[in-house]
């Protein structure tokens, strides 16, 4: 069986920007809303293995720091199981519709 793999020649900087522009539109979603981020965690790796993770939190963060790992794993799999429920449960689109 071959193998097709789908190559897409990045620039550093543009994955750079990526990352950035996604963490900030996290930040500004919850702020839009009225609502201050209070904690935060991530990782981000690389494709040789390497990896860097951080979390923290301010005073008026209520999950303890043991707890965030735990906390980040189950907000992304919620958003994952969402995803894929309503990918494989959304009702039919009606044709010719986009």
């Amino acid at each position: 069986m071959s193998e097709v793999r789908q190559l897409k020649i990045v620039s550093v900087d543009s994955d750079r920007q990526l990352i950035e522009r996604r963490i900030r539109s996290a930040i500004d979603g919850l702020m839009s809303s009225g609502t201050l981020p209070v904690g935060f965690a991530f990782v981000i790796w690389a494709e040789d293995g390497l990896s860097a993770a951080d979390m923290g939190g301010n005073d008026k963060n209520r999950i303890p720091g043991i707890l965030i790992p735990d906390f980040a794993r189950n907000r992304l799999l919620a958003e994952k199981i969402e995803e894929w429920t309503m990918s494989n449960f959304a009702p039919p689109k009606p044709p010719g519709a986009a």
